[in-house]
C-alpha cells in the first residue's frame, strides 16, 4: 500500500495540471501561429497581373531577352533553371557567354522563339517564367501561378522592365544603384564629346541570308547615335530590312556599323568588293563590327557600346574603351576581364583593317592588366 500512494497523487496533480492548461488556452483570445517568416509580397507583373511569386524567386525561367540583365541584378545564373533555346542561343555569344559558361547547358523551357512550351514548363515547374505579354496564352489559360509577362513598347520599358527584374530577384537597391551608375557614366561621356563638330552620318547595317539590311525610323540604335553625336541617313525610312547596294550609296554614310550577329567578316569583304568602293566610307575604311549588345542590358551593354562610338566617331577622345570593359564587369557581374578576352569582346582582329581601330589595342593603354597604367576615369 505504501508504494502505491504516491503514484496515485501523481496521477492526480498531473489531472489537475493538464485541467488547468485546457482552461488556460480557452480562456485565450482566438489568433493564428507564426511560422517561418517568409517574403511573400503581392506583386505585379507588367501586364497589371497579380502573380503568384515568392521574392525572391528561387527558380526562374528566362525567355524573354533579358537573362543578362537578370544576371546582372542578381549576381549571377544561380537563380536561373531554364531558358529559350534562342536566347540560349543569342546571349552565349560575346563576353557574356563565356564568363557564364553554364548558360550552354541549362535546361530548355522554350523550344519556338521566346514562346513558352507548356509541357516543359510543367515538367521544370520553375517559381517564375519571364516571358512576352502575348507570348504566353497558353500558360496564362492554364493559370500557371509563376507567369511574369514583360512589356515592351517604348523607350520607358527599359527602365520599368529593369526594375521589375530587380523586384523579382529580391535586389531592387542594387538594381538602382546599377542603374544610376549607369546614368553617371552616359552622361560623363556626354560632356566629354568634342564640340562643334561636324555631325557624322553612321548607317547601321549589316549581312543576312545573302542580302544586306539597313536600320530604318525605329531601329534601336538611332538613340545611341544621337548621345555621341551622330545621326542615322536611314532614320527617316519607316521600315528597316532588306534593301540593296544602289540604296545604300544613295545614302552616302560617313561610318557604317554592324551589329554582331551579321558575318564577322563583313567589314573586310566589303573592303574586298569592287561594287563598294564606289561609297567614300568603304573606300576610306570606315566600317566598324560592333561589340555584342544585348538592348535590355543598359547599364552593361549600351554603356559600353556608347563609349565604343565615342571613340570610333571622335578620334580625339583619350583611350577609354578597354577600361570601362574591366571597370563595368567587375562593378556588375564581379569577374576580371583579361585582356584577350577584352579583345574578344572589341573584335580587334576582325576590324584590324578600319581606319583608327589601333586606338582599341592593350598597347594603348601602356601595360593594360595593371589598374595604373589604365585609362584614366572618366566619371
Amino acid at each position: 500500500m505504501r508504494e502505491t500512494m504516491p503514484i496515485k497523487l501523481l496521477v492526480a496533480l498531473c489531472f489537475i495540471m493538464f485541467s488547468s492548461f485546457c482552461l488556460s488556452i480557452g480562456l485565450m483570445s482566438p489568433g493564428v501561429a507564426k511560422g517561418p517568416m517568409r517574403s511573400t509580397p503581392q506583386i505585379k507583373d507588367m501586364s497589371g497581373r497579380d502573380i503568384g511569386v515568392t521574392v525572391p524567386a528561387q527558380r526562374v525561367a528566362i525567355l524573354a531577352p533579358v537573362l543578362s540583365a537578370y544576371a546582372a541584378i542578381d549576381e549571377g545564373l544561380g537563380h536561373v533553371n531554364s531558358v529559350a533555346r534562342v536566347i540560349q542561343k543569342a546571349e552565349s555569344r560575346g563576353v557574356f557567354g563565356h564568363i557564364f559558361p553554364q548558360l550552354a547547358s541549362l535546361p530548355i523551357a522554350g523550344l519556338i522563339g521566346t514562346i513558352p512550351d507548356p509541357e516543359l514548363t510543367l515538367l521544370l515547374r520553375p517559381d517564375a517564367l519571364v516571358a512576352w505579354r502575348g507570348q504566353s496564352e497558353t500558360l496564362r489559360k492554364i493559370g500557371y501561378p509563376g507567369l511574369v509577362e514583360l512589356e515592351n513598347s517604348s523607350l520607358q520599358n527599359l527602365v520599368d522592365v529593369w526594375a521589375f527584374l530587380g523586384k523579382l530577384a529580391g535586389h531592387q537597391t542594387e538594381s538602382t544603384r546599377l542603374w544610376q551608375s549607369a546614368e553617371t557614366r552616359q552622361r560623363d561621356l556626354q560632356k566629354a564629346l568634342p564640340l562643334n563638330e561636324k555631325t557624322a552620318k553612321v548607317l547601321p547595317m549589316g549581312q543576312m541570308a545573302g542580302g544586306w539590311f539597313i536600320g530604318g525610323k525605329n531601329y534601336y540604335l538611332n538613340v545611341l547615335l544621337e548621345q555621341v553625336n551622330a545621326v542615322n541617313p536611314a532614320g527617316d525610312l519607316l521600315f528597316y530590312g532588306a534593301t540593296n547596294p544602289e540604296e545604300i550609296l544613295r545614302l552616302d554614310p560617313d561610318f557604317i556599323v554592324m551589329p554582331a550577329f551579321t558575318d564577322e567578316a563583313a567589314p573586310k569583304r566589303l573592303y574586298d568588293d569592287p561594287l563598294w568602293q564606289a561609297l567614300p566610307s568603304v573606300r576610306q575604311r570606315r566600317v566598324y563590327l560592333m561589340p555584342v549588345n544585348l538592348i535590355f542590358n543598359v547599364p552593361v551593354d549600351e554603356t559600353l557600346l556608347l563609349t565604343w562610338l565615342a571613340e570610333v566617331l571622335h578620334p580625339s577622345l583619350p583611350p577609354m574603351t578597354r577600361a570601362a570593359y574591366r571597370e563595368i564587369y567587375a562593378q556588375v557581374y564581379h569577374y576580371d576581364l583579361s585582356d584577350e578576352e577584352i579583345d574578344d569582346a572589341l573584335f580587334l582582329k576582325e576590324n584590324a583593317g578600319s581606319a583608327g581601330y589601333d586606338r582599341f589595342a592593350r598597347s594603348q593603354y601602356g601595360n593594360s592588366t595593371d589598374p595604373d597604367h589604365a585609362a584614366p576615369d572618366r566619371h
